[in-house]
């Protein structure tokens, strides 16, 4: 194998894993839909995540809300999947937001349509067009090639 095929194997072999992790995302979201109950929360803070990446020296930060609300007399405080830079927070400090949790409180999202599918959509966008582009570049090669042997 050339390195190319090889490089394109490895290009669907990624986009596979990440349409696999959406699909368990999904269902994960699904799961608490269906046996998970509604309740108001509160915006209680934001968990700040510095990032840098490998040859920069230039920080981005993202803020997850930190969302409490009590069921019970139980109160949980949980930070939110879904984050947002300094520029575009999407819920200040003190609003409330709807919270969708499991019966054991293992899972607990704000009960929004991104909240619950922004990131099962993401993964599942990024690994069809991994999967994509490496299949039909991996068909252009073998196609390329029959195409040259034929001539010859």
């Amino acid at each position: 194998m050339t390195f190319l095929k090889i490089f394109m194997v490895c290009f669907c072999a990624v986009g596979v894993v990440f349409l696999s992790v959406s699909i368990f995302v999904a269902f994960s979201s699904f799961r608490l839909l269906q046996g998970g109950s509604v309740t108001s929360g509160q915006v209680v803070g934001y968990k700040q995540v510095i990032s840098r990446s490998a040859n920069s020296s230039i920080a981005v930060y993202t803020y997850y809300p930190q969302v409490s609300f009590i069921v019970d007399g139980h109160q949980t405080t949980f930070s939110s999947d879904s984050g947002s830079s300094i520029n575009a927070e999407p819920y200040q400090i003190g609003d409330r937001v709807q919270v969708i949790y499991s019966a054991d409180f293992s899972q607990h999202k704000i009960y929004t349509f991104g909240g619950l599918w922004g990131t099962p959509i993401t993964f599942f966008c990024i690994g069809l067009l991994f999967s994509v582009i490496g299949f039909f570049f991996f068909r252009w090669i073998q196609v390329t090639k029959k195409a040259i042997s034929i001539r010859e």
